[in-house]
């Protein structure tokens, strides 16, 4: 009897933790692509993926023979079936149609395109103001978690830095300044999102000042930030990406204003499950108050100031991981430096910043595409803007705050605009 009793108990936890497991994933979600790349193409080529509209538009060039070509399709989650599969060589002369299906049956029928020619030109964003920052700042970083636009720490005026945080809910067009604020006050600094936490990490204190060596990570779930280990070097005005879960950390300066004219070519990677830092291949360049941006996991590095020789890079530079190398690109269509970038269906979008070292700053948007490596204008913003808030998420560009002219600082922005490319 104590057999059966057991035996029964433990058919009713298998059944309830399959009954969890099916319902707890999302696998009977809308079947969905997250990419379409043709790795085999050097440069590897990208599709623009419409999850709305269900089609996958890729450029080629001329020369290129689209008669067998191999595709890698990626799905979230992975429980998508795909037919035909990824890897699996399709003569793309004429359009070719993906099934995607998820564990319900729900199938999903997606053209794919190719088409020959260059890529267009310039394109159009359509901007929308929408409820402004509860305050006015610039030189922070922003970051998306669970659907949200985190504005973490900048300046607030012309000399103070502030710790606060403030998350904008695209769902409500609202702000929330209610979330934990910093261990300390931080600007020019950079965040990092990594398994659902946000990793701050160097910047100043004022907006003058040295640099931080610190870090600083923040646990949505307790909203509390906790400060942990240091930077190799005390950096600020530094840029950071993220690649399968580690952290990079790029050129910066240890001072502002620079006494030294000191500006760091440094690599650093951060792996938050070890706790480690490794030093990487230097930039070709060092450079200091620029973006960098992530597409198909390279990094890429747009612009920039070096204090040595007060030079304004307009070059976009990229960086492979899997063989710790760095190679130059493109050119921008201007010098920029204090300029923000999101990335979004596999482009880069370079928004703002400063031409020269004493300039105003601009309302100009370019647009990198890596497959292509050429770079296009964009419809620019409503105001001329430098050191903004910037984050690119559900196919939309999110821009916040930022400086309207070079000097004083506390002539900052409290706008918000909203972008929607026009693929």
């Amino acid at each position: 009897m104590k057999k059966n009793v057991k035996l029964i108990f433990r058919v009713i936890l298998f059944v309830a933790g399959l009954t969890y497991l099916l319902t707890g994933c999302k696998c009977s979600d809308d079947p969905e692509i997250n990419s379409f790349v043709f790795d085999e193409l050097s440069p590897p080529v990208s599709g623009v993926v419409n999850n709305s509209a269900k089609t996958i538009q890729v450029t080629l060039a001329d020369s290129i023979d689209k008669s067998a070509l191999v595709p890698t399709i990626t799905v979230d989650p992975e429980c998508y079936t795909i037919n035909p599969a990824s890897g699996v060589s399709q003569d793309f002369s004429d359009v070719v149609m993906y099934e995607v299906e998820n564990e319900k049956g729900d199938v999903a029928m997606f053209q794919v395109t190719v088409s020959s020619g260059e890529p267009s030109q310039s394109l159009e964003v359509v901007w929308e103001e929408k409820e402004p920052i509860p305050d006015t700042r610039g030189w922070g970083p922003a970051v998306v978690l669970d659907g949200k636009f985190y504005v973490i720490g900048g300046v607030l005026n012309g000399e103070d830095a502030t710790a606060e945080m403030l998350v904008y809910d695209p769902q409500s067009d609202s702000w929330d300044d209610t979330k934990a604020s910093m261990n300390l006050p931080r600007c020019c600094h950079t965040a990092s999102v990594v398994n659902g936490k946000i990793y701050v990490m160097g910047g100043f204190a004022a907006a003058v000042g040295n640099a931080l060596n610190s870090m600083e990570r923040y646990d949505p779930e307790t909203d509390a930030w906790t400060a942990f280990g240091t930077l190799p070097q005390k950096t600020a005005a530094h840029a950071s990406a993220v690649v399968n879960g580690k952290i990079y950390i790029l050129g910066g300066e240890p001072e502002e204003p620079p006494t030294e004219d000191i500006t760091y070519d440094n690599l650093y990677m951060y792996d938050p499950q070890q706790e480690t830092w490794t030093e990487l291949a230097s930039l070709p360049e060092a450079r200091c108050w620029f973006s960098a941006s992530v597409v198909n996991n390279r990094i890429y590095a747009c612009g920039g100031l070096n204090n040595t020789s007060f030079f304004v890079f307009d070059d976009i530079l990229e960086y492979d991981p899997a063989n710790d190398s760095w190679q130059e690109m493109t050119s921008m269509n201007v010098t920029r430096w204090e300029a923000s970038a999101c990335t979004i269906n596999n482009r880069v979008f370079i928004i703002g910043g400063y031409p020269t070292d004493i300039s105003g700053p601009l309302s100009t948007v370019e647009v990198f595409d890596p497959a292509s490596n050429s770079v296009m204008s964009a419809t620019k913003l409503s105001k001329p803007r430098s050191a903004t808030f910037v984050c690119g998420f559900q196919g939309k560009i999110y821009v916040s705050g930022g400086s309207l002219n070079n000097y004083p600082n506390d002539n900052l922005a409290d706008l918000l605009e909203v972008g929607e490319p026009v693929w």
